[in-house]
């Protein structure tokens, strides 16, 4: 687990201090590919990870994955037109197979997909308002690899990566410029969903009682919930603000 804090810890201060020069100046395939890696980094037993972005259509724009046998699961989805990663999309749901071996649903894709070595798959929409983007997903060799927590991790991650296409797409177009305050807000977003994430994986709670103890921590010991979530991560050492003095 020490080792898990400490890449996520990493991936997230990465994340939080570069925001603001990547939503400006890089491309929207420089920002997926880097999501994929920080994805994979930071949930618990990804094999791997990749984006898609899709068409209304559900013709595939771009993708970004973390290694080539990801490239080569997510190909039998687009080749067969079905799978994990294309029914998120349609629907908006999240999708989790715990093993492709005994999962009924895509039979021929399963099978690919078990023959190159993955067992588990975790796929999330990426969704802004009523708009679907396409889909965010990990692997794992293991069965039964993730949970309920990697779920809602994954979903989060997938909100995020949504606001980022949206917030480039318009910088590619020639629309305003991205905000300092919504650069500082994505990283804030970026941090919270983090330390959210692990304090559901360390204290076996949901994703609601993970935010409460993390709204409470912050408020005993004076600090704003991104410093909190900063040192919950290790990203940073946190400024200790100064407690409020009594009235009495």
């Amino acid at each position: 687990m020490q080792a898990q804090d400490w890449v996520s810890g990493a991936v997230s201060a990465a994340m939080a201090e570069a925001s603001g020069q990547l939503l400006s100046e890089q491309t929207v395939q420089d920002m997926l590919r880097l999501l994929s890696v920080i994805t994979a980094d930071v949930i618990p037993s990804a094999s791997g990870a990749g984006i898609s972005l899709l068409s209304g259509s559900g013709i595939r724009l771009s993708t970004a994955v973390t290694d080539p046998v990801v490239a080569a699961a997510d190909e039998q989805q687009y080749e067969l037109n079905e799978g994990p990663c294309l029914t998120a999309w349609a629907t908006g749901d999240t999708i989790r197979i715990d093993d492709v071996a005994t999962d009924p649903r895509w039979p021929q894709w399963a099978e690919l997909v078990r023959s190159i070595g993955f067992r588990s798959v975790v796929s999330a929409p990426m969704v802004h308002g009523f708009e679907l983007f396409g889909a965010m997903k990990v692997y794992s060799y293991q069965a039964h690899a993730f949970s309920a927590a990697t779920e809602s991790m994954l979903q989060r991650l997938a909100e995020h990566a949504a606001l980022m296409v949206i917030s480039l797409r318009t910088v590619d177009e020639g629309g305003p410029a991205i905000s300092a305050e919504l650069q500082e807000s994505l990283a804030s977003r970026q941090a919270i969903t983090l330390a959210q994430g692990m304090l559901m994986e360390r204290n076996g709670c949901d994703a609601g009682q993970a935010f409460s103890l993390l709204v409470d921590q912050a408020r005993a010991k004076g600090r704003s919930m991104h410093d909190e979530a900063l040192a919950v991560t290790g990203a940073r050492p946190p400024v200790q603000r100064p407690a409020h003095p009594s009235d009495d």
